[in-house]
């Protein structure tokens, strides 16, 4: 399991530092805006279209802060910042001056992340399945499913799952369920700085 934390939020730094103590690895969940959504969705202090560079890293560096033991970043929505070369390069900087790994969530049809990452020479994942777009345990089953099918395939796969309201309770009894049956097939389950020196 990697751990994404949310930035300036009231449990931020407990949740960071319980993650990291209990063995997680842990990555700064980056709140960016989104194309539709409200903005309560995004938290305090979100990156929006209308920040400036100095604006933008002082946002990335003060989450990086409050989540220290982050090993990459990963956007929380962004579906509009995703898509916008000046905001996605600063934010990328600053991976590669930190050394850490991008986690495209996916959470829109186009992203620049990828092309920025290679001409910055920052190690980058994409996202290839939501695990709990619906609360229905057999969906998050059949989910499950598609991740080992990719694994099996391609040789890895990454899944994002939601706690709270979105997943919560039914997505680790989904994901506790089914990884028994992945490990059977060979697959191992690794944080993903260990995949990262794969995309090296």
């Amino acid at each position: 399991m990697t751990v994404a934390v949310m930035p300036f939020l009231e449990y931020t730094q407990e949740d960071a530092n319980r993650s990291h103590e209990a063995g997680f690895e842990v990555i700064l969940h980056l709140p960016m805006e989104p194309e539709k959504g409200l903005p309560e969705w995004l938290g305090p202090r979100p990156i929006t279209c209308n920040k400036s560079n100095e604006e933008v890293r002082e946002i990335v560096e003060d989450g990086l802060e409050e989540v220290k033991w982050a090993k990459g970043i990963n956007n929380h929505m962004g579906s509009k910042i995703m898509k916008d070369e000046r905001i996605m390069t600063e934010v990328l900087k600053i991976a590669k001056e930190k050394d850490l790994f991008f986690l495209d969530s996916k959470t829109g049809e186009y992203s620049v992340a990828e092309e920025i990452t290679s001409d910055l020479d920052v190690v980058y994942f994409a996202r290839d399945v939501f695990l709990d777009n619906s609360k229905n345990i057999e969906d998050i089953e059949n989910a499950m499913y598609k991740l080992s099918d990719i694994a099996l395939n391609r040789g890895y796969s990454i899944g994002i799952g939601h706690i709270g309201g979105q997943g919560g309770k039914v997505t680790v009894a989904a994901i506790n369920k089914k990884s028994e049956e992945m490990k059977k097939k060979g697959i191992e389950f690794i944080y993903l700085s260990e995949l990262k020196k794969y995309f090296k």
